[in-house]
């Protein structure tokens, strides 16, 4: 409730934005910030308690938070995926699904990479210890 977000110390605000003619009708934007970090999220309510995300950070992603998420921002380069994909491997984390959309040929490149457990946190760090990662993320997937 907006009482206990008080409570809690938080602010919060809420301001109609042109999301586009192809936007769900159940479609938000939330930004959240904390300091100096900051996160954008695009996503919908789909209907029985399903939601999907659209974008994160201005990034097109697809997903549904069925599964546990990892999303990595970095430079399109020889070896990203599989410098990625390897760590996970050497984790013993299972690839469910994964996918990758860039902006251009050695520009930028995410990767949406859905696992079949959680993965830890530390995952995170150690990803953005490349100097080619520009950020990583965590979704935890959504139980029902």
């Amino acid at each position: 409730s907006f009482e206990l977000a008080a409570q809690a110390g938080l602010s919060f605000s809420f301001e109609a934005v042109d999301l586009g003619e192809d936007a769900h009708p159940n479609t938000a934007r939330i930004t959240l910030r904390a300091g100096d970090r900051r996160v954008q999220v695009t996503g919908s309510s789909i209907g029985g308690g399903m939601v999907r995300i659209d974008a994160v950070d201005g990034y097109s992603v697809q997903f549904g938070c069925e599964y546990d998420t990892l999303l990595v921002v970095a430079e399109d380069r020889p070896g990203t995926v599989n410098a990625v994909t390897g760590w996970m491997l050497r984790q013993g984390i299972n690839i469910a699904f994964l996918r990758i959309e860039r902006d251009r040929r050695g520009g930028t490149a995410i990767m949406v990479i859905e696992t079949d457990q959680p993965v830890d946190p530390v995952i995170l760090e150690a990803f953005e210890d490349y100097d080619w990662v520009r950020w990583a993320r965590y979704v935890p997937k959504i139980e029902a």
